[in-house]
């Protein structure tokens, strides 16, 4: 169930949910393995923050997949998404890992989601991290020197996403 007023991830939170997937009537003509099975998630949120990538690794341990969260209404994590990836990839262990890999060489699976499109939408400009670089490129969009990167497709927002799934989310 959603989350009105989520807290701030501090170092890491760690969460365990379960989830029951298949058929609950098995029959005889049933596929084999169509029965349902109980499963246990395991989520990590760790923290973006440069302060705590020291300890984030200790995390990276036999990864499935990696769902990766930026808000949408600060243009640094954003474009911090192939750092993050990279660091995943450098030092993590992967159970399963896929034949080529993603972005920054991410060899799992992975998902990006852009929160907080809410506060996006009321500003109703993109937000800024408050660096001078993005200061200065809402102030060339406002000039009409140049297109807002809200009319970008999502699917490019991360360098050699062609796989990328990028969902939008209200907090």
């Amino acid at each position: 169930s959603p989350v009105a007023r989520p807290s701030q991830t501090i170092g890491c939170t760690v969460d365990v949910k379960h989830t029951t997937y298949g058929n609950s009537g098995s029959s005889s003509s049933s596929l084999k393995g169509d029965s349902e099975r109980d499963f246990f998630v395991e989520l990590w949120d760790v923290s973006g923050h440069e302060r705590y990538k020291d300890c984030r690794s200790l995390f990276y341990s036999q990864i499935n997949g990696v769902i990766f969260v930026h808000d949408l209404s600060q243009r640094r994590t954003k474009t911090s998404l192939q750092k993050w990836a990279a660091e995943i990839a450098a030092t993590g262990t992967f159970s399963a890992p896929l034949g080529s890999g993603g972005p920054g060489g991410l060899p799992v699976p992975y998902i990006v989601i852009g929160n907080k499109a809410d506060i996006v939408a009321k500003e109703g400009t993109r937000g800024s991290s408050g660096n001078l670089v993005d200061v200065a490129r809402q102030w060339v969009e406002k000039q009409g020197l140049l297109p807002s990167s809200e009319e970008l497709p999502l699917t490019e927002s991360f360098p050699g996403g062609g796989g990328l799934v990028a969902v939008s989310v209200s907090t």
